[in-house]
């Protein structure tokens, strides 16, 4: 009976030993893949708060119908122009022409910089419409026709 135990018993201890070394793993991935996630958002939310623009004209062209919206990067952060969205009159503008400090060929708005982004748009002189101007942050702001 004393053997029978004992075998028995140190059968158990190792077939937890490879468990344990199964599960261990398993759970440091999890743990260092949730780790990132939370350096990832703090990271997002840092250059969110670091984001401020200053929608500060809007320009309207009745003879071209189109509507320029000059616009200045006050924060800290290097925008990129491609993930700038532009929303006249409660629609969404998918075909916007920018330019940044009179380059159109830049991808990179620093801080300082003007934006100016035009789109096209029907009645271009309409008194109250709306041109709202959001980064890739999700930071906008707003200028209106008067």
């Amino acid at each position: 009976m004393g053997f029978s135990v004992s075998g028995s018993t140190a059968i158990i201890f190792v077939g937890m030993f490879i468990a344990l070394g199964v599960l261990q793993p398993a759970v440091s991935n999890g743990f260092e893949r949730v780790e990132d996630a939370r350096s990832a958002d703090a990271d997002r939310l840092l250059d969110e708060r670091n984001t401020d623009i200053d929608a500060t004209e809007l320009i309207h062209d009745t003879a071209a119908d189109e509507v320029t919206l000059v616009v200045t990067n006050t924060g800290t952060t290097t925008l990129n122009v491609d993930d700038v969205d532009v929303i006249y009159n409660g629609s969404y503008e998918s075909s916007v022409q920018t330019t940044v400090a009179g380059n159109s060929t830049t991808g990179v708005w620093l801080p300082g910089e003007t934006l100016r982004a035009t789109v096209s748009v029907p009645d271009a002189n309409q008194t109250g419409a709306r041109a709202v101007v959001v980064t890739e942050h999700g930071v906008s702001d707003a200028e209106v026709v008067s």
